[in-house]
């Protein structure tokens, strides 16, 4: 199980506990075994079933107490609990498409950059807290905001400019690449009434980056045949994934070496990266690329985990 800071130790015993529940008290007993347990005047049956389970014991006052595991029980639990195992549950679905559900009017573009403009409902925002002026945490600051005015705003009509300056527009760049809209493969596109090529919508969330056959980022919109057209172009070879929760392992990169869990894959072939054990990521931004040369390998999703320590 993935398990994160003060929760390691309460998740360890729920599972320990668990784990020699069912090998002491069988289930199968369709639940004579707690009846026997818990009933205060235990029948002579009652007892003849506990004898069995060779765990109770009674004391001197008649009291029930359970027998500690045998030494080799203890001694393979800790052995196990001192391997650190961790997994982590990957969702396989890849169908449908985590886009926003707004559309952006396009301005122009910017090299692999988008410049997008978008009125703003302010009823949907949240307002920042410990600011001077009212403002809403998803907006860009003013500074980010005159800086693109400054460059771009040639682009813009004296009146979306003048809008954008008093936070009624919403100007701002985006990837290209994470775009649906600006170059349309079909003339009955869904943001074709907003002119061809002229209308997006973002798509929020990366299904992963896709290690074959060079390093690229695969959008959560038509995974499946993305997929495919990866493997093709792979010489009908599988292609390695990186997604969200994966677990790597470092090899040849000095005091980095060891199990890593990805945290975030990003559209600049960067990751995001912690160790198992920690809630915060303590490796941000590191090249793909340079991981790949380093020495790369993406551990296999198995529930039974993986060891942290060699």
């Amino acid at each position: 199980m993935q398990i994160k800071g003060q929760s390691v130790r309460r998740t360890t015993l729920d599972a320990a506990t668990l784990a020699l529940g069912s090998h002491y008290l069988p289930g199968h007993s369709n639940g004579r075994i707690w009846e026997a347990l818990v009933r205060r005047r235990k029948t002579p049956e009652d007892w003849k079933i506990l004898r069995a389970l060779k765990i109770i014991k009674k004391d001197s006052e008649g009291r029930l107490h359970l027998v500690a595991p045998p030494d080799e029980v203890k001694n393979q639990l800790a052995a196990r609990l001192a391997e650190a195992r961790v997994t982590q549950h990957i969702p396989a679905s890849r169908s449908g498409t985590k886009a926003e559900l707004t559309t952006w009017s396009i301005v122009g573009y910017d090299g692999a950059y988008t410049i997008l403009l978008q009125r703003i409902n302010r009823g949907s925002l949240k307002a920042a807290k410990e600011t001077d002026d009212k403002r809403w945490e998803d907006q860009p600051t003013k500074d980010a905001t005159k800086k693109l005015l400054g460059t771009h705003g040639q682009l813009l009509s004296p009146r979306q400019r003048n809008l954008v300056n008093r936070g009624i527009l919403k100007l701002t760049l985006e990837r290209t690449s994470k775009l649906l809209g600006p170059f349309p493969t079909s003339d009955n596109s869904k943001l074709t009434p907003h002119g061809k090529g002229r209308g997006a919508i973002v798509i929020e969330k990366n299904f992963g980056i896709a290690l074959d056959p060079e390093p690229r980022v695969i959008l959560f919109h038509q995974v499946q045949k993305t997929l495919q057209n990866l493997v093709a172009e792979n010489q009908e070879n599988p292609v390695r994934v990186i997604r969200n929760g994966s677990l790597l392992k470092v090899k040849g990169w000095q005091g980095k070496e060891g199990l890593w869990q990805v945290r975030s894959c990003k559209a600049s072939l960067t990751l995001d990266l912690a160790r198992p054990h920690e809630v915060k990521n303590s490796w941000r931004e590191v090249s793909v690329k340079t991981l790949i040369s380093k020495g790369l390998e993406i551990l296999p999703h198995r529930y039974s985990g993986h060891t942290i320590r060699e």
